[in-house]
């Protein structure tokens, strides 16, 4: 255990040497409770609404709330005010997810596959849908997507999270999920 520090600091650094570029898409989400779930999750900022960089630590310790399919394409059924909201992919568009969830007072929205034990990154792009998108939002993997969508749909117990990290902004160590691939 003396020695996770350290090693959480050269595996970040392996995977971020990796990368052949820090842009946009070397985004993050990280889950502060509870602890089972407490790992730091990629995501793909979308091709629409406010740039995330706009928006950087303004969601610390936010709660994570998750939309039905139904919730997600016709309007969220609870107030999301403050709320990260967590959607399913499908059904209508992207855009559509996203306005449903500012709509109900969402400061973020995430979708995902939550049928899904993919890894593979969708971009999330406009379409032909017309709407006034104002708050951020991004893709994250199915694999990850999925458990944490799975357990706020069946449990009280709150998801807290930060969201958006970039890694070299401020120096996290990325302590990725153990499903997750580096």
């Amino acid at each position: 255990d003396a020695m996770r520090p350290q090693l959480l600091l050269l595996a970040a650094h392996l995977f971020l040497s990796a990368r052949s570029s820090l842009d946009e898409s070397a985004l993050f989400v990280r889950v502060l409770a509870p602890a089972h779930l407490a790992y730091t999750y990629e995501i793909i900022p979308a091709r629409f609404g406010p740039p995330l960089d706009a928006y950087r630590h303004t969601a610390w310790g936010v709660r994570l709330l998750a939309a039905t399919i139904e919730e997600s394409c016709n309007g969220l059924a609870d107030d999301a005010t403050g709320y990260v909201v967590i959607m399913p992919r499908g059904e209508c568009s992207f855009v559509e997810k996203v306005a449903h969830a500012a709509a109900a007072g969402a400061r973020f929205a995430l979708v995902t596959e939550v049928n899904s034990s993919s890894s593979a990154t969708i971009s999330m792009s406009r379409g032909e849908v017309d709407a006034d998108i104002h708050i951020p939002s991004a893709y994250m993997a199915g694999t990850s997507g999925s458990r944490l969508h799975r357990f706020l749909s069946f449990s009280n117990e709150p998801v807290l999270v930060d969201i958006p990290i970039n890694a070299t902004d401020v120096g996290i160590l990325l302590d990725k999920a153990p499903w997750e691939i580096w």
